[in-house]
């Protein structure tokens, strides 16, 4: 799995588009990412990170159906 962040709207949470944050991901199911352990937890991004996490976790859930 790769992932780009091509827009964001928010001023608060940016640092979820810093490539090493992302490379973290690189060859990871994101049915099995785990915020905090897989990728590791950002201060000051926590409910952008968050919500990055777990919409990846739907999508692939939605395409393992």
């Amino acid at each position: 799995m790769r992932i780009s962040i091509l827009e964001m709207e928010s001023d608060y949470g940016y640092q979820i588009a810093s490539k090493p944050w992302l490379r973290q991901m690189e060859g990871k199911s994101a049915c099995q990412l785990q915020y905090g352990k897989t990728p590791d937890a950002i201060s000051e991004a926590t409910v952008s990170a968050k919500s990055l996490v777990e919409d990846l976790k739907n999508i692939c859930y939605l395409l393992s159906e």
